[in-house]
């Protein structure tokens, strides 16, 4: 009997809560569900035949889950309204990216695709396709896709465009999608949209995380009656959650009793520690790089616990230029710390060396001993694989240099490290340097003249590429070249064949020979390998491109075999999706394989 009544009054208390919350898109407790067309999509081209109308039912303010969504058409899920940021007009890949795919596996590899990585180009790719408004893959399903979506940005730290993503979907009846919509709004820091209708499903389900949700929303919006109500379902409930009652007193003004601990931390957990300006705990950005950014973000976090969450942000690839630098300024150190940095900085763990290079910097005037300091940076961001964001981060003192023929030695890697920070008129003057004071570099120009065609094209420099191709090429056929000679000459060959840039005939007739499968370097699966290719052939937009970001893995295309980059450039032009080809191809110049570095 007992039981019987404790489950009376949740429920009564519930009732009278969410009727509170006066909610004008719900319906009245008990009355029936309403079909309702989705919400408008993205506007399908006029050549798309496949399309089909998908209704979902409008959820009740009751219930654990609601009823089941109804789908009329051949369309193989629902999930709600198509939803995206990225269309044909602004960077999509393409309305029908996934018409022809398969929903398992698609599932499958979006689940294990690399969203943290450090690579610009395998972030791009990926951050396109999740943001891409599209029906979702056809076939029975496990895990809704909307849901992995918005999941997989925040893995790689895009709290901005999970965040954006996530209020693009209103009244979803599923629990993982609003689940996931709601962690992407509290871990963004926007309240008005976690507590608004885009995160409806809190009214209806009567599990800990959306009761809490909605306590923290009447909190916030000041609703103190339904607050009380709900904290006395979570009384009755039993709820055993040690931190959220204290942080919700806080809320109120209410100044907790002693130091809060968070034993099992949520995203509104973090989130409520940020709202309330107090110290996000070091146990917090142990739920990975959302709350690392969070922690980054606060002012009143100690500043050991900010460099951990930058450590954890800046592996992902999602902590680069200047708040990086911002985060580096942290560490503070000793005049006599830093006279020596050049030398101390290689050996010590990366955040560290490279603080220690950034301070020295700031007291550092002599502009031989600048430009030592950042080519040890950039060299700590080659080795680390960490380049694109240190170059980032100290591509203003890199772009104010005049170079030096006294630092030819730093040359290459200078010029390389400005492209890949996008400074190419800074990253010129290393070139025009070596052009004009050490025309003998023979084998340097010539690469630099071919990354600078890739990256920075231009008639002049498309010009010069060919002789740069072909004395390439002659290295690689002579009898003793060395491995990384032929791997240079496949790379770079192959690239600009893969891109459709001009190559005289004699070069194109060695295209099939310099490109093949003995090129030293990373070997993807290959399953993967045959799947990027036929989907490429096979028009499979959506396929292709999570394919080729599965295939690279975290280091996007740092190490490949040449040969392998190749096909996956190929693979991008023949898709139609050239800005993601050319980023490819110019990232995997500069960041070459460590064969081809030679």
């Amino acid at each position: 009997m007992t039981a019987l009544r404790n489950s009376a009054l949740i429920c009564a208390l519930a009732i009278a809560a969410s009727a509170h919350a006066q909610d004008a898109n719900a319906p009245a407790p008990g009355a029936p569900q309403q079909l309702q067309p989705a919400a408008p999509a993205e506007q399908a081209p006029p050549d798309n035949d496949n399309a089909t109308t998908t209704y979902r039912a409008t959820p009740s303010v009751l219930g654990s889950g609601g009823a089941a969504p109804v789908q009329v058409g051949a369309l193989g899920t629902v999930e709600g309204p198509i939803a995206g940021t990225l269309d044909d007009s602004n960077g999509g890949i393409g309305y029908s990216m996934w018409s022809g795919s398969e929903r398992a596996a698609m599932e499958a590899m979006l689940l294990h695709a690399p969203a943290a990585s450090t690579s610009p180009a395998s972030r791009m790719l990926l951050q396109r396709l999740l943001l891409t408004s599209a029906p979702p893959p056809e076939g029975p399903w496990r895990t809704p896709f909307m849901a992995s979506r918005i999941q997989k940005l925040l893995e790689a730290g895009q709290l901005g465009d999970a965040s954006n993503l996530a209020t693009q979907i209103h009244n979803s009846n599923n629990a993982e999608i609003a689940h996931a919509q709601a962690e992407a709004l509290l871990y963004a820091g926007r309240d008005a949209d976690a507590c608004s209708d885009t995160t409806a499903y809190r009214l209806q389900d009567a599990a800990q995380y959306w009761i809490e949700l909605r306590a923290y929303c009447y909190a916030v919006t000041n609703d103190a009656a339904a607050l009380d109500l709900t904290r006395a379902v979570i009384a009755a409930q039993e709820i055993q959650d040690p931190a959220f009652l204290p942080l919700l007193d806080a809320l109120a003004g209410m100044k907790p009793k002693a130091p809060i601990a968070v034993p099992a931390p949520t995203a509104l957990h973090v989130r409520m520690f940020e709202r309330l300006k107090m110290p996000i705990a070091p146990e917090m950005i142990e739920l990975g790089v959302p709350a690392s950014l969070v922690a980054l973000r606060s002012a009143v976090t100690p500043p050991n616990v900010r460099l951990a969450a930058a450590a954890k942000a800046l592996r992902a690839g999602a902590l680069s230029g200047v708040p990086l630098s911002q985060v580096l300024a942290l560490q503070k150190f000793k005049p006599q710390d830093l006279t020596a940095a050049a030398a101390l900085a290689p050996s010590e763990d990366p955040m560290q060396g490279l603080a220690r290079l950034k301070a020295a910097l700031k007291t550092q005037a002599d502009p031989g001993k600048r430009a030592e300091l950042i080519y040890t940076a950039f060299r700590i961001g080659e080795r680390e694989g960490l380049f694109a964001q240190v170059t980032t981060a100290f591509g203003d003192e890199a772009a104010a240099l005049q170079p030096s023929a006294d630092w030819s030695g730093w040359a290459a890697l200078m010029a390389r490290g400005l492209l890949m920070a996008g400074r190419p008129d800074a990253a010129r003057l290393w070139l025009d340097m070596i052009v004009q004071r050490l025309p003998q570099l023979t084998n340097t120009i010539s690469e630099l003249e071919l990354i600078f065609a890739l990256g920075a094209p231009s008639e002049a420099q498309n010009a010069l590429s060919q002789a740069s191709l072909s004395w390439l090429a002659d290295q690689a056929s002579e009898q003793n070249s060395s491995p990384g000679d032929r791997a240079k000459a496949a790379l770079y060959i192959g690239l600009f064949d893969a891109l459709g840039r001009p190559l005289s005939p004699a070069l194109q007739a060695r295209v099939p020979a310099l490109i093949n499968s003995s090129l030293p370097g990373r070997r993807p699966a290959p399953a993967l390998m045959a799947r990027v290719e036929a989907a490429a052939l096979g028009g499979r937009r959506g396929e292709a491109v999570l394919a080729i970001v599965s295939a690279m893995g975290p280091q996007g295309p740092a190490g490949l075999a040449p040969d392998v980059t190749v096909r996956f450039v190929r693979a991008l032009q023949t898709l139609g999706l050239p800005d993601l080809a050319r980023a490819l191809a110019t990232e995997a110049a500069i960041v070459p394989a460590p064969a081809a570095q030679g």
